[in-house]
């Protein structure tokens, strides 16, 4: 299982990353990556940063919001770790 940290609003970063991603892998919005969690991607759960996405203001949506003590306990029980900018 993969961890893929996506820190870019780019959508053509996150379609990259779904793209290379597996069935079980985790997308976590990070950052300015934040600003896609308004996707809704057929298949595709995505979980975004409380931190990010409150601190931009951005609105309640569809992404699962992760704390930092979720995000930290995603690191350590991964296989790797994936960052996209």
């Amino acid at each position: 299982m993969t961890l893929h940290q996506i820190f870019s609003a780019n959508k053509s970063t996150l379609e990259k990353a779904i793209a290379l991603s597996d069935r079980d892998d985790i997308l976590l919005l990070l950052g300015d990556g934040s600003y896609l969690a308004h996707l809704s991607i057929p298949g595709i759960s995505l979980r975004v940063r409380e931190k990010d996405l409150t601190g931009r203001g951005l609105p309640d949506n569809n992404a699962q919001w992760v704390t930092d003590d979720e995000w930290l306990q995603l690191t350590l029980t991964t296989d790797k770790t994936l960052s996209w900018f």
